[in-house]
């Protein structure tokens, strides 16, 4: 999916007032969504969902 229908896609959600999950690699989110408001859960090697 392309940065500018990311972007799209958040902004039909805000205004809908619903969430959607975007399970994306931190170099590939759009700057406009790279904002602590819009970041719910964050992963990392040392900080895995499952803990394995």
């Amino acid at each position: 999916m392309h940065r500018n229908q990311l972007v799209k896609i958040a902004e039909e959600a805000e205004q809908q007032g619903i969430q959607i999950l975007f399970p994306i690699l931190s170099d590939k989110l759009p700057s406009q969504l790279n904002t602590p408001a819009n970041i719910v859960l964050q992963l990392s090697q040392s900080d895995k969902l499952l803990r394995f």
